[in-house]
C-alpha cells in the first residue's frame, strides 16, 4: 500500500517503512484453531500518522505531473501537483547577479583614458544607467552599445 502524508509532503510504501498494523504472535492452540491473529500498532511503523492511502492510479499520475516540471502540494489530505513558481526574492537576486556583472564588466568604458570612440561614452554611460535603473522582478534588459541589438 502506498500512503501520502500532507505535513511531510512525501509519500510512504508499507513495504519500505514497515506496515503500519502487525499480527500479535499466537499460540500454537490458537493457530490450531485456525482463528485470526489479533493486530496492533507496529512501534516500528516510519509512515506518519497523519499518512492517507492513496491508490497505484493517483500514485501514478502524480508521479507523471512532477517529471513534467510541476511540485508537489496537499490540498486537505490528498497530494496534487501545482506548476512551479519561483521565489520573487530568488527571482530579485539572480537579476541583481546578472545586473553587476555587467556592470563591472563594463567598467573600464568610464576610465578617462579607456580606448573607446568618444562617440560611444554617452551610449555606454546611458547603458549602465539604464542596468542601474531596471526593475531587477521584472527587467526588461538593454542592448549593449555598439551591439546589433543596439543598431537595430
Amino acid at each position: 500500500m502506498r500512503y501520502f502524508s500532507p505535513s511531510k509532503l512525501g509519500f510512504y510504501d508499507d513495504l519500505i517503512h514497515g506496515a503500519r498494523r502487525v499480527a500479535m504472535p499466537q499460540s500454537v492452540a490458537e493457530q490450531k484453531a485456525k482463528k485470526r491473529p489479533k493486530m496492533v500498532d507496529n512501534p516500528d511503523c516510519l509512515i506518519p500518522a497523519d499518512a492517507v492511502q492513496i491508490s497505484d492510479q493517483d500514485y501514478q499520475k502524480i508521479q507523471t505531473e512532477l517529471s513534467d516540471g510541476r511540485v508537489l502540494a496537499a490540498r486537505g489530505s490528498k497530494p496534487v501537483t501545482v506548476p512551479f513558481q519561483q521565489d520573487p526574492a530568488e527571482i530579485e537576486a539572480l537579476n541583481r547577479q546578472r545586473r553587476d556583472r555587467l556592470l563591472a564588466s563594463s567598467d573600464w568604458t568610464q576610465l578617462v583614458d579607456a580606448p573607446i570612440d568618444e562617440a560611444l561614452r554617452g551610449p555606454w554611460q546611458a547603458y549602465r544607467q539604464q542596468l542601474r535603473d531596471m526593475d531587477l522582478l521584472d527587467p526588461t534588459w538593454p542592448a549593449t552599445p555598439g551591439s546589433e541589438e543596439a543598431a537595430a
